[in-house]
């Protein structure tokens, strides 16, 4: 049953790189058919999930590979993402933090860890009195995303947009040095 699960999924993995999610997922389905603790078929599933936007079912589906493989590392980034996408940051900064705890160093966790951050960060921006946890916010996540940046071992995965957080994030943070200098003058 292991081998053919091994096979099953595979197949799978090999139409789902070139795109073809529906093939993919039925050969994914019979892999966990042959070996339903298979962890690596089911967090395939869960990408499949979330490829066809069914975040829901995709969490529950990487959580089960979790469960089954805490030593698996992409569950952890996937999951944070899908966290990420269905706007829980509390959940996606919890599940980017124990995959730090597991895989210190990751660049994947550490941007997702960034993402949910800065997200929490708005979040107690729109809290009244919460700017001081919010500025505490934003410049952890500005240091997860230079850690990020910095852990990437190809510029290919560090795009425009994530250079303009970093500029954005790095401007406030001056001005905030430069604020603080001047309350203390």
């Amino acid at each position: 049953n292991a081998a053919v699960s091994y096979i099953e999924r595979m197949c799978g993995v090999v139409e789902a790189m070139q795109g073809n999610w529906r093939a993919a997922h039925l050969f994914l389905r019979r892999s966990l058919e042959a070996l339903p603790t298979n962890a690596t078929a089911l967090q395939l599933l869960g990408i499949y999930q979330r490829e066809m936007r069914n975040d829901g079912v995709a969490a529950n589906l990487i959580e089960e590979a979790l469960l089954l493989d805490p030593d698996f590392k992409a569950p952890y980034v996937n999951l944070s993402a899908v966290f990420l996408r269905l706007g829980d940051h509390v959940k996606a900064a919890d599940i980017s933090d124990a995959g730090l705890v597991r895989h210190p160093g990751t660049p994947q966790l550490q941007y997702n860890l960034a993402m949910a951050t800065l997200g929490l960060a708005c979040e107690q921006e729109r809290r009244r009195g919460g700017w001081h946890i919010a500025t505490e916010l934003r410049s952890r996540a500005l240091g997860l995303l230079v850690a990020a940046r910095d852990g990437c071992h190809s510029d290919y995965l560090w795009t425009e947009q994530d250079k303009g957080i970093v500029f954005m994030l790095e401007a406030r943070d001056r001005r905030l040095d430069l604020a603080r200098c001047i309350v203390k003058d």
